[in-house]
């Protein structure tokens, strides 16, 4: 027994030693210092005091209910309407060609006039009735070739612009020519040549003070768009043209045809006539204060055309259609040159002639292109440049005329002698008379 219990001691030691030896427990290979003693006591967290409770709202009193509407009576019910009989269905326009063959007409299409005025042409040179939208524009060019939107060379009139439906526009022209027996020949021969189109000349019925000749092309060339031209004999036979031109959507409609010819119809002469006898000109310069006077001989007019920065001036000699007699023209402005200047050297023949203008020795420029075919037309150009000194802006003339060797060559000497006649005058220039105030009369103070 004494055996048995010292045997139990003994295994109970081992097993306390085992637990504590390093090698005996491999998940304790340090045993910590602090594991016997025991840990600290930390101080609770003071309770916090509970939030206060905030005061429920007061309820609102709740909205009166409104009386419901009271229901209106149903209206009585109307007989209904006794059914009238369909109307009968008409057969649909047929579309494409009509009558005429060459024209067609479209049933959406809305007529192109509503109304009609009276309107002046070439400043007041003739005048015609046109549509009640018809306006003014003057075409688009150059420096020298701008016109104003009126002048006494040419005209422009828009009769209607509407988009899709097309346009219409009418030229009118001064011919600076005067009528004679040949007249029909020369003008059918000049579109034959010149334009490639087959023309008749047809005169109209008038009053007897003038005469009227309708052209009409004999075939619908492909690229024209002339609707109808007509020539005008004024009583002093001098000649003016008037055309009436349409875009390609106003070539087809039916309606723009008898339209062309009822305002063709209705041109008259004018007041304005053309000055042709002999003697002096006034002609205006960009200097209100300065004019030039030019001396000029029988059955020569002369014309003006004003520009932002310069004046232009022709000279015309009315002679029969097709003699093509030459034009002297002036030009003052800053930006005048003469035109050798600009042509390329070795190609023309040039000669100096000397000569006086405005007081001044200057140098007639007389020159040609070289014709570069024997037997070739020579057209000479004759040009002198004059600075004016009393005129401060826009102060250099540039004077010339061209002409024909052959033909015209006995027309030089008195062209020369009209531009060396030219003569500057200073003028008081005239004053607009102030409009009247409209202000009204103070009321007189009662005593």
């Amino acid at each position: 027994m004494k055996q048995f219990l010292s045997w139990v001691a003994c295994f109970a030691i081992l097993c306390s030693l085992s637990l504590h030896h390093p090698f005996a427990n491999p998940y304790m290979s340090k045993a910590p210092k602090d594991q016997f003693k025991a840990k600290k006591r930390t101080a609770p967290k003071k309770r916090t005091t509970p939030k206060k409770r905030t005061t429920p709202k007061k309820r609102t009193t709740p909205k009166k209910r409104t009386a419901p509407k009271k229901r209106t009576a149903p209206k009585k019910r109307t007989a209904p309407k006794k059914r009238t009989a369909p109307k009968k269905r008409t057969a649909p326009k047929k579309r494409g060609r009509t009558s005429k063959p060459g024209k067609r007409v479209l049933s959406s299409q809305q007529p192109l006039v509503t109304g009609f005025k009276s309107m002046g042409l070439l400043l007041n040179r003739l005048k015609l009735t046109v549509p009640k939208q018809a306006f003014r524009k003057a075409r688009s060019g150059g420096r020298k070739g701008a016109p104003s939107p009126a002048n006494q060379r040419e005209d422009r009139i828009i009769l209607y612009s509407k988009g899709k439906q097309g346009e219409m526009v009418l030229m009118a022209a001064e011919m600076f020519a005067t009528h004679s027996k040949d007249f029909k020949k020369k003008i059918i021969e000049y579109w034959k040549k010149r334009r490639g189109q087959a023309m008749t000349l047809q005169a109209q019925k008038t009053d007897g003070s003038f005469q009227l000749f309708f052209l009409t092309p004999t075939k619908k060339a492909k690229h024209s768009s002339l609707i109808r031209g007509a020539y005008i004999v004024q009583p002093d036979k001098t000649l003016q043209f008037a055309a009436i031109y349409g875009s390609p959507e106003t070539m087809k409609r039916a309606d723009s045809t008898p339209l062309a010819e009822k305002i063709l119809r209705s041109i008259r002469p004018g007041k304005r006539k053309l000055i042709i006898k002999a003697g002096t000109r006034d002609l205006k310069t960009p200097d209100p204060s300065k004019i030039l006077r030019l001396t000029v001989t029988q059955g020569h007019t002369v014309t003006t055309q004003p520009g932002k920065d310069f004046m232009l001036h022709r000279i015309y000699k009315l002679d029969k259609v097709g003699a093509n007699i030459p034009t002297l023209m002036i030009y003052i402005g800053n930006k005048a040159k003469l035109f050798n200047s600009r042509a390329p050297k070795g190609k023309f023949v040039i000669g100096y002639r000397p000569t006086r203008i405005l007081g001044q020795s200057l140098k007639w420029y007389r020159w040609y292109m070289k014709p570069p075919q024997k037997g070739q037309i020579i057209y000479y150009i004759k040009e002198v440049l004059v600075v004016i000194k009393t005129i401060k802006k826009n102060n250099k003339a540039h004077i010339m005329f061209g002409f024909e060797k052959k033909k015209q060559g006995h027309l030089e000497a008195g062209l020369t002698r009209m531009a060396e006649s030219l003569k500057l005058i200073s003028v008081t220039p005239s004053k607009k008379k102030a409009a009247p105030s409209k202000k009204k009369a103070a009321p007189s103070k009662k005593k």
